[in-house]
């Protein structure tokens, strides 16, 4: 490095932050799951839009699968 060389300016890292859109029927939605673990997101969903008509598209299913996988990877650690 030179001497006359100027320090890189940091930058933070963009942060993007989305409510959580299933806040509101997490337990609802968890105590499906624990009743019928074998269930898939894509079903889950299904359920979820038939009680709510109009509220959780079907763009919502990617978070919903995320969700899934870490309530399975905690079944699998109790295990």
């Amino acid at each position: 490095m030179r001497p006359t060389a100027k320090p890189k300016k940091r930058v933070a890292p963009y942060c993007r932050y989305v409510p959580d859109p299933f806040e509101a029927v997490a337990a609802q939605v968890h105590g499906w799951f624990e009743a019928e673990p074998w269930r898939t997101a894509r079903e889950l969903l299904e359920r979820l839009q038939g009680e709510q008509l109009g509220v959780y598209p079907d763009g919502r299913l990617r978070t919903l699968q995320r969700r899934l996988k870490g309530w399975r990877r905690q079944v699998a650690h109790t295990l």
